[in-house]
């Protein structure tokens, strides 16, 4: 709505005319008949007048309204435009004000032709709905124009003169009234004009006084009241004065709140270089609506016709403008019926059935109505068809052809295609019209009918089933055809397919080449007459009384053929541990290849595959008897074994003596050893025994040895080898070195039994523990012991009294039967009573580590020995532990501080004791504990404090909570809701509890709230607990605790919904809180955010909140 009048918008009083500078109606960013948003600014900076539409929701507007500079003097005497008023405020507008006119004042032309102008007024003024003026409520005077002989006054002021006593300077506009035009001894200046208070207008300022020359004192300002234009004067021919205009008032009207009128520097005109008289710089009008304002309109608005109604569906407005929209209503055109609803879809009835409708949508808020939707497409309501009739199935070959006579009534809306549904099975086919076939259907099988016509509403009732048809046809192709040969012969197998809904009656075979065929009534089926040696494949067609199927996939290619003859002339011959066999191939090959031969002995069943003659067969017994049969095979099977060989026995050299010692005496030894473990299959013979150094021998039938020949006083070792008829075994590994002497006395015997004998295990040895025995005369020159309960001895390195020593280099996690003896020169004394002990497990394989919230997960492998009855985890650092209790059971959770770095390693535990430690796993970092968007609702009302569970509490108060159920030395962290505000984090003790000291936000909304302890259980699941309190608006005496484990009274808080919508806001964004929780933790320390909240003494200001960390 442009109000532009003639005249009103001239700067500085001038009329429009094509020299004086022009207001402009502009489009943007401040655009005539527009509607702005709340809380939006608009900026009028371009001359002209706009009309805008104050947005629904308007509280208040703030206002910086600038009027325009005056122009600058005549360039050669340098004098300057008077500079604008500037107001501000915040307007409060009165009652009925549905419009704004905004005059933006045009900056005033300098004089470079002889003639200045002073600058436009700008304004705001209140309009009511049918556009009338309510009230003008600000206005910000112009600057006057400067001249040849004064500057220009700026707003509220007059202009100056160099001589005003024959050119005086215009006077400023005061109040509502025009300023006095300035007196001139040949043309007085123009008074300003005064405010009009029913125009649309701002006064101008008074024209200057005229001088033949065309050239004018300085036009004055526009504003609620114009300045005075400036007169001329002279002083004979050559003296000519001409004054500045003075500025224009200004207007802060009552409904201007914290007004502020002041001068804008920098807005007069000014010389230019060139000797140029610059312009004033044009007004500006900001304007800052405040307040809430209605929703957006909906969108993508579509109608779904029905019978007498549509269903109107559409997508809600980008924005409900800080207000929540209360409901939608939606109208039809024609006839402009409405319906309200709170959302989409919305019914809207009451229509008539064969009329076009469009519609359109508007939502609404606590601020008013949205702006119409844009309208949908047009539907026109109607009803469904009535049921098709005469429904009649004819059957074919999984078909059904279904013929149906058309409803008695379309509804109102053309039938659009039927369909028709088999029962059983629901199959379906839509068709445009009858008749309709059904394909799909299972042969065998009796199927009725049923047919529903469809329009654009919608289905009509299914018809009447017709009478039962039953489809059928012929059978499927079998499949999966394979075929076995044989001797002449072939066994074809195939999977049975559909029987087409009539009973198989018989399979034929055919096989090709040839075409030879069988029938069957089943697989698998032998078709006989075949040529060995020739390949074929099989096809196969099942039969009903419909007829045949198809031929089915070919089968693989086979060829017949029979088994291989045996193999003959069997002969073997013997060697150490084996046989050598060979033998004739067969004399036949049964039409096949022969592809190997095996080989079996006897006795022991032991057996050799070769591709021919030879074969050698191992792992025989040295002096055990064999003989050997021989099949032969091909890709028929095995032929039939051979005849058996002769008899042989493989033999060999026997096997090396050990345990080899030896017992000096005078010139000679007695040399013990073992027997080998085989004889080679050939007896042994004897046994020599060889001294070193010198090379003395002894030969014996069996253990002891003696050896004479032998220097006293000197050191010898001895080796042992077994002789059989088929040679010598390699020499034993050598025996300790013993010294011959002369022999002891009479008297002397062997060592004494040792005493109190003790072994402690280890993982791989055994320390052991005993009195010293009696040395029988002579010194004990050895220690000797035997794990095996005595069958074999080994020298045990040994000392001290007791006399201690380690048997090292055995099993971990193996039992052993301990004895110990005592040497001396007369030989070894007896054995002390068996100790048994078992060592303990070897140390668990490195551990894994996965780290979770407020958890790990530790794993390793499976000890291998069995004596292991469960393990322990530690962690680094401590004091944290996790154990199972089985060998098999070989992962566990463990608690862990989030934001720590943990390793971690493993014992094994047995009966015996415990391995050592493993090694450590790799480092992990456990996760802080979840902060969830919202209240967890279901979570267990189990958090409490050490005065019992609360229900009510004030803002600032401190409070200790305490939680239980939680993983050992885990970290728990304090949340309150609804906005999730962390309230601090804790480490759990050994038993899974805490206790925590929390702060109630002090600015936090009065309502009920869920206080929330989250972590993890011991097994690792995520575990919340709460406790919902009620916090009071301001502090009231100190409230009842409730015990843990009491119910809740009537007016306890009541756990929110899983959504928590009903709960006060507490908190900012949980994305901040959890980051600043991370990197508060990972200091060691506890965070308290003091989050965003809405202060208890709320005001009706709609600026933002701010937050506070």
């Amino acid at each position: 709505m442009s109000m532009l009048a003639s005249g009103v918008l001239a700067a500085g009083g001038a009329t429009l005319v094509a020299a004086a500078p022009v207001w402009a109606v502009t489009t943007a960013p401040c655009s005539d008949g527009t509607t702005p948003a709340v809380q939006s600014t608009v900026t009028c900076s371009v001359a002209g007048a706009v009309t805008l539409t104050v947005p629904a929701g308007t509280t208040s507007v703030d206002v910086d309204v600038v009027g325009g500079g005056g122009g600058a003097g005549y360039p050669a005497r340098s004098h300057i435009g008077g500079n604008a008023a500037e107001v501000t405020g915040t307007l409060t507008l009165p009652p009925g004000t549905r419009f704004l006119f905004v005059i933006t004042g045009a900056g005033g032309g300098g004089d470079n032709h002889g003639i200045g102008y002073g600058g436009g007024g700008s304004g705001v003024f209140a309009l009511g709905s049918n556009a009338n003026l309510i009230a003008k409520l600000v206005i910000a005077g112009g600057g006057g124009a400067g001249s040849y002989n004064g500057d220009g006054g700026a707003a509220g002021s007059a202009g100056t003169s160099e001589n005003a006593a024959l050119a005086a300077p215009g006077q400023p506009g005061s109040g509502a009234t025009g300023g006095a035009g300035g007196a001139g001894n040949y043309s007085a200046g123009q008074a300003g004009a005064g405010n009009a208070p029913a125009a649309l207008t701002i006064a101008a300022g008074g024209a200057g006084g005229t001088y033949p020359n065309n050239s004018a004192g300085g036009y004055g300002g526009g504003g609620y009241g114009g300045g005075g234009g400036g007169a001329t004067g002279n002083q004979g021919i050559l003296n000519i004065y001409e004054a500045g205009g003075g500025g224009g008032s200004s207007l802060a009207s009552a409904s201007l709140a914290s007004p502020s009128v002041g001068i804008a520097p920098g807005t007069g005109g000014v010389q230019l270089p060139g000797l140029i008289a610059g312009d004033g710089a044009t007004g500006s009008v900001e304007l800052t609506f405040n307040g809430l304002a209605a929703p957006g309109a909906p969108t993508a608005v579509s109608a779904t016709p029905g019978d007498s109604e549509a269903t109107v569906s559409f997508t809600a407005p980008d924005s409900d403008n800080g207000s929540p929209i209360t409901s939608y209503t939606v109208t039809a055109s024609p006839g402009g019926g409405t319906k309200t609803c709170p959302g989409s879809p919305c019914v809207v009835t009451g229509l008539s059935n064969g009329t076009s409708y469009t519609f359109t949508v508007h939502a609404t808020n606590a601020n008013g109505d949205s702006v119409e939707s844009s309208a949908s497409d047009a539907v026109t309501p109607a009803v469904q068809p009535g049921a098709p009739g005469d429904v009649e199935a004819v059957a074919g070959d999984a078909k059904a052809s279904v013929s149906f006579a058309a409803p008695g009534s379309t509804g109102g809306s053309p039938i659009t295609s039927y369909t028709v549904t088999a029962s059983p099975g629901g199959s379906t086919k839509t068709c445009p019209g009858s008749p309709c076939v059904v394909t799909g259907l299972s042969n065998g099988t009796s199927y009725t009918f049923t047919v529903h016509a469809t329009n654009a509403i919608g289905d009509s009732v299914e018809s009447a089933a017709s009478a039962a048809v039953t489809p059928v046809g012929k059978p499927g192709v079998p499949g999966d055809v394979s075929a076995t040969p044989g001797d002449s012969q072939a066994s074809v197998s195939f999977a049975e397919p559909g029987s087409g809904g009539s009973p198989i009656t018989a399979y034929t075979v055919t096989a090709s080449p040839g075409g030879s065929t069988k029938t069957c009534p089943a697989s698998p089926c032998v078709v006989t007459g075949l040529s060995n040696g020739t390949a074929y494949t099989f096809t196969v067609h099942a039969t009903n009384a419909e007829g045949d199927s198809a031929e089915s996939s070919a089968s693989a290619a086979v060829t017949p053929a029979a088994k291989p003859g045996a193999p003959g002339d069997v002969v073997a011959v013997a060697g150490n541990g084996a046989a050598t066999v060979s033998f004739a191939t067969p004399s036949t090959t049964g039409g096949s290849p022969i592809t190997g031969y095996t080989v079996t002995s006897a006795p022991g069943g032991i057996t050799a595959t070769c591709p021919a003659s030879l074969c050698e067969v191992t792992g025989l017994t040295n002096g055990t008897s064999y003989t050997f049969t021989v099949r032969a095979a091909n890709a028929i099977g095995d032929s039939v074994a051979s005849a058996a060989s002769a008899a042989v026995t493989p033999v060999g050299p026997p096997g090396v003596p050990t345990g080899v010692t030896a017992t000096p005496a005078s010139g000679q030894a007695s040399v013990r050893f073992t027997a080998p473990a085989s004889t080679g299959g050939s007896p042994i013979t004897g046994y020599t025994v060889t001294a070193t150094p010198g090379g003395a021998t002894a030969t014996c039938a069996a253990s002891p040895c003696v050896v004479t020949g032998l220097s006293n006083g000197t050191s010898y070792t001895f080796t042992v080898r077994a002789t059989t008829a088929l040679g010598n075994s390699p020499e034993s590994v050598a025996s300790a070195a013993v010294v011959p002497a002369v022999p002891p006395v009479p008297s002397a015997s062997v060592p004494g039994v040792p005493g109190a004998v003790t072994a402690t295990a280890a993982t791989t040895s055994i320390r052991v523990s005993f009195g010293k025995p009696e040395d029988g005369g002579s010194a004990v020159t050895a220690y000797e012991i035997s794990l095996n309960g005595g069958t074999s001895w080994t020298t045990l390195e040994a000392g001290g009294n007791p006399v201690t020593g380690t048997a090292s280099g055995l099993r971990a996690g193996t039992r052993y039967s301990v004895s110990v003896r005592a040497v001396n020169a007369m030989g070894a004394g007896a054995a002390s009573s068996p100790v048994t002990v078992t060592t303990l497990p070897a140390s668990p394989d490195k551990p894994t580590a996965s780290a979770g919230t407020s958890s790990v997960t530790v794993s390793w492998p499976a000890a291998a020995d069995e004596t292991v009855t469960g393990y322990t985890v530690r962690a680094e650092p401590g004091p944290a532990t996790c154990s199972t209790s089985s060998r098999t059971e070989t992962s566990c959770v463990i608690g862990a501080a989030a934001g720590t770095s943990y390793t971690y390693t493993v014992i094994a535990h047995s009966p015996q004791g415990d391995s050592v430690a493993s090694s450590t796993s790799e480092p992990v970092v456990a996760e802080f504990p979840e902060v969830p968007a919202q209240a967890p609702g279901n979570a267990p009302a189990t958090l409490t404090t050490t005065e019992g569970r609360l229900t009510e509490v004030e803002p600032g108060r401190t409070i200790t909570l305490v939680g239980t159920g939680f993983a050992p030395h885990s970290t728990v962290t304090a949340l309150l809701y609804s906005d999730p505000v962390t309230l601090g984090s804790v480490v759990t003790d050994a038993a899974g509890s805490f206790t925590k000291e929390i702060t109630v936000p002090a600015e936090l909304d009065a309502g009920t709230h869920q206080l929330v302890a989250s972590g993890v259980d011991p097994d690792g699941s995520r575990r919340m607990i709460r406790m919902p309190v009620r916090v009071q608006a301001e502090p009231t005496t100190p409230d009842s605790p409730v015990p843990p484990g009491s119910p809740a009274t009537p007016d306890s808080p009541a756990a929110p919904s899983s959504g928590g919508s009903e709960l006060p806001r507490t908190g900012a964004p949980v994305a901040v809180l959890a980051s600043w929780a991370a990197l508060i933790m990972g200091a060691g320390l506890g965070l308290v955010v003091a989050s965003r909240v809405q202060s208890r003494s709320s005001t009706t200001s709609s600026r933002p909140l701010s937050t506070r960390i």
